[in-house]
């Protein structure tokens, strides 16, 4: 639960360079999975 917390943190608060990031062509879905293997 906390994982997911820091995960949702971490995408707003990098939601602007994920703006500039080819990932913003993927299905929101799809993007998160990505995030999840780094």
């Amino acid at each position: 639960m906390l994982k997911s917390a820091l995960l949702l943190t971490i995408l707003l608060i990098a939601q602007p360079v994920i703006a500039q990031n080819p990932f913003k062509n993927l299905p929101i879905r799809e993007r998160i999975q990505r995030w999840r293997e780094f």
